[in-house]
């Protein structure tokens, strides 16, 4: 094999709760991860030498750099020293996640690039050998290993498979991503800043919802509206204290039509969900749909279910 080409998916929190701070000084989480249809595509081919090229494929205003520093290339280098070995390889990634807004576009594409040249290059390892270099990059990463439906405890990197039920086909993903950007790390300092009240701590949303996704769907005719109320982010009071806008967008994105507004991971991106046929029909309002464009770009798709 000389060339592979590895989808990158997207993904959103569905629940993301902060339970504690651990000993290095990172926050403890429980949070429930989905993986989106939206992907960035990472062309991969073997080469004498290691070089990355990034196209924008939705000009979402998010520059990406091709440096060192790249997670892409992060990965790669991980994995050349975990194998010993010169793992030269041609990077194209074409972006369409966009970067910055907490979709998980960055640490999907170190996943891919993970998966990719263990295939590319035939090494074999395990899946677990893979997990622990994920990790060590970023709970998201490894989460990008998996993909589907999973729980993150831990800093997000202990993970737990759930099941992806039928009625997640029924819902599409509204994303609007703003025209600015937040910073991870700023937003947990934020939300340590926040006064105790304001925190809205763990409630055991996750655990919630994990009973929701595991349980029969025989019988439950409001299942949907059952697994919406689960879904909470605790970190959405100091993401709001850190862009004031954003509640105004959270009330354009609801006003659209969704049955849930949620932030992505930190932000800035926000999601909101609605069934299928509802928002289809919301999508051919071009007078609605402009409206909502006023505050960023809109986007729309589905949840990646395994």
């Amino acid at each position: 094999m000389e060339k592979i080409s590895v989808k990158a998916l997207a993904k959103v929190n569905l629940t993301l709760e902060i339970t504690d701070l651990l000993p290095n000084g990172y926050h403890r989480l429980d949070t429930v991860f989905q993986a989106l249809e939206l992907a960035d595509i990472l062309d991969m081919e073997k080469a004498a030498s290691t070089s990355l090229e990034i196209t924008d494929g939705i000009g979402s205003g998010f520059q990406v750099g091709a440096g060192a520093d790249n997670l892409v290339l992060r990965a790669h280098s991980l994995l050349e020293q975990e194998t010993a070995r010169e793992l030269g390889c041609r990077f194209k990634l074409r972006k369409f996640i966009p970067a910055g807004g907490g979709l998980g576009g960055g640490s999907a594409d170190a996943a891919a690039a993970l998966k990719g040249l263990n295939e590319l290059y035939e090494l074999r390892l395990p899946y677990e050998r893979l997990h622990s270099l994920a990790a060590s990059l970023g709970a998201d990463v490894a989460f990008g290993l998996l993909e589907g439906t999973a729980r993150g405890t831990g800093r997000g990197e202990i993970l737990e498979v759930l099941p992806s039920p039928h009625f997640l086909k029924d819902l599409t993903v509204i994303l609007l991503i703003p025209e600015f950007g937040l910073s991870t790390p700023l937003v947990y300092k934020a939300w340590d800043a926040l006064p105790e009240a304001e925190r809205r701590p763990a409630r055991g949303s996750s655990q919630k919802l994990t009973e929701v996704l595991t349980a029969s769907e025989d019988g439950k005719q409001n299942i949907i509206r059952e697994f919406c109320r689960c879904l909470s982010n605790d970190l959405y009071p100091a993401a709001e204290s850190l862009a004031p806008s954003l509640s105004v967008c959270h009330k354009a994105l609801a006003e659209f039509g969704a049955q849930k507004v949620l932030l992505c991971g930190s932000g800035s991106t926000l999601f909101a969900l609605a069934e299928t046929q509802r928002a289809e029909k919301r999508r051919r309002d071009l007078k609605a749909l402009a409206e909502l464009q006023r505050y960023g770009k809109v986007l729309f798709t589905k949840f990646s279910l395994k």
